[in-house]
């Protein structure tokens, strides 16, 4: 996009939210996956480390993801239009990014990180065109009907799970029936020690065993794609609607953070309350990350997005803003980047730091990535145009060398 009008609101936003997803990531890195839902499989059980892991449901697990998610459906969509403005196709533009996106997200997912956000962005926007012309109005209402279709889908499974986890309850000889959702939400102690295995071994056994398993994320990523397209279309409602360029005014801005605060806050809090009566169990925990707290989470992400664009209006000239600003603008090389420094703090090709930290522990490695985010990006930007992957990025969808040296504009 360089020459293009840049929005340093989408910028500095978009900065804020690749920062915010570390927040979430890091524990993806530092423990056995299922500790990124439920703090009973792993990071303790002490008041700090609940208190951690409600504040983290309640105000960023899903809220910084979708707040990304957003940001990516309005810059895709800006970037679709420029280009017709043009008089170029923009939807096949369009189309050859994300296939180079999906390439991205393949070899990020098989060679840094299991839970890779990229493939499922590219696969789902591929019907972002298809979006192109409707009105604000048009998108919030596929908006709300996606979201019904999430519910709907995913909800008749969650309540299957709850049904069975009630039967085993009254039958813990039958036990076994929740041994998926147990794998991916709760405390499996196989599963647990068959990664604490794997990632405090080598590097070739870490990449082996991502690539025998290849398609199974895929296929769970599928169940998302409603969810998906929706926080994409959320995001072009809000940069139609000039919320995400700053245009609305201050008072607009306050009621919106408000109204997505509470709104979803209070059912997000209600949903962390049932987790800790029923001791998190993996059905419960499962079925609010997965299904419940999606509505809620859609509602605090336009939060989000009020309460920062007020904070950035608020010190607009500020070094720190600056900085968020360019990290945002180079937002895929510090997505990826972070997957490089967390995998060399806690795997066994690195320091090999896997399993070793409770919750609140990993918080120091988090920020200090984030500080490395904020301490490269506008230094770079300095001297080049693009962030090195948003360069090969541009490069490849455009089918030739992009001149990479000279200050971003």
């Amino acid at each position: 996009m360089n020459g293009a009008v840049r929005h340093m609101e989408l910028d500095a936003v978009r900065g804020f939210a690749v920062m915010g997803i570390v927040l979430m990531n890091i524990f993806f890195f530092a423990m056995p996956s299922a500790a990124y839902f439920n703090p009973r499989a792993w990071g303790g059980m002490e008041t700090p480390d609940l208190a951690a892991w409600a504040l983290s449901f309640v105000f960023v697990e899903d809220k910084m993801r979708g707040l990304f998610l957003a940001l990516f459906g309005a810059s895709a969509m800006l970037v679709i239009e420029r280009t017709r403005s043009r008089g170029g196709n923009g939807a096949r533009r369009h189309w050859v990014r994300m296939g180079w996106l999906l390439v991205f997200g393949l070899a990020h997912a098989v060679l840094l990180a299991n839970n890779d956000i990229l493939r499922l962005y590219a696969i789902t926007g591929l019907v972002l065109p298809l979006f192109a012309n409707l009105s604000v109005r048009g998108l919030l209402i596929w908006t709300g009907a996606l979201l019904c279709v999430h519910l709907a889908a995913l909800g008749y499974l969650a309540l299957n799970w709850l049904a069975a986890h009630r039967y085993v309850l009254d039958n813990p000889e039958e036990a076994q029936i929740l041994t998926l959702q147990e794998r991916m939400f709760g405390v499996d102690q196989s599963a647990i020690e068959a990664q604490h295995a794997l990632f405090t071994g080598g590097y070739g056994d870490i990449v082996a065993s991502r690539l025998a398993n290849v398609e199974g994320p895929l296929i769970g990523l599928a169940a998302m794609l409603p969810i998906t397209l929706a926080g994409m279309l959320l995001g072009v409602a809000l940069l139609r609607s000039n919320m995400l360029t700053g245009g609305w005014d201050t008072a607009r801005y306050r009621r919106w953070a408000v109204i997505g605060f509470v709104g979803g806050g209070i059912p997000l809090a209600m949903l962390a309350a049932w987790a800790f009566a029923s001791d998190f169990a993996a059905v419960v925990i499962g079925a609010n990350a997965l299904v419940w707290s999606a509505p809620f989470d859609m509602l605090m992400t336009v939060g989000w997005a009020a309460l920062l664009i007020l904070t950035i209006r608020r010190f607009a000239e500020s070094r720190l803003i600056a900085r968020v600003a360019a990290a945002g603008r180079v937002a895929l090389t510090n997505y990826i980047g972070a997957s490089l420094v967390l995998g060399l703090i806690f795997y066994g090709w690195g320091l090999g730091l896997f399993g070793q930290i409770g919750r609140i522990e990993a918080y120091p490695f988090a920020f200090g990535t984030m500080v490395l985010m904020l301490l490269w990006s506008k230094p770079w930007l300095a001297h080049f145009r693009y962030g090195p992957l948003e360069w090969l990025w541009r490069s490849l969808s455009r089918g030739r060398v992009e001149k990479l040296r000279g200050a971003a504009a």
